[in-house]
């Protein structure tokens, strides 16, 4: 009985043997196919991206600023970072907001010494919308009257 046991046993530890060894060589050659699929794929990723940096490069720098806002927008603050950075965020601010407001100021008045200010612009939009609007009345009485010759032509 001794020998039934054992016989039975090692021809169970024979066939998963057999088994995890053909599971252990499917598995490797799979993983190593799907490593080669996404090293080709991160290679073809790369190349892309180069690509898109060399053709566009002020994109790019305005692609990875705006990540990096977005980043930091999301992470959260830690309390030294408040405690070292909030004084001086508040004076970045601050300061934007007035060099922003200078600019504007600064801008309308050249536009105005230019002659360029809503109520030009809004009088161009107007001439330009009546202009559009009887060369659009002109086509209209055109094709009319072509359609109206065609019919009688008839």
């Amino acid at each position: 009985m001794t020998n039934r046991v054992t016989e039975t046993a090692e021809r169970a530890t024979s066939a998963a043997s057999e088994k995890l060894g053909t599971a252990y060589s499917a598995t490797k050659e799979k993983t190593g196919a799907t490593l080669d699929s996404a090293r080709a794929r991160l290679s073809s990723a790369a190349e892309r991206t180069a690509s898109g940096i060399d053709s566009n490069p002020v994109a790019a720098v305005i692609g990875g600023l705006a990540v990096g806002a977005i980043t930091g927008a999301l992470l959260p603050r830690t309390t030294k970072e408040k405690a070292l950075l909030g004084p001086v965020g508040t004076r970045v601010n601050e300061t934007a907001r007035a060099a922003a407001a200078a600019a504007r100021s600064e801008g309308e008045k050249k536009l105005d010494e230019l002659g360029i200010n809503r109520a030009t612009a809004q009088e161009q939009a107007r001439k330009l919308f009546s202009t559009l609007s009887e060369a659009a009345g002109t086509a209209g009485s055109a094709a009319l009257h072509a359609a109206r010759e065609s019919r009688t032509a008839r």
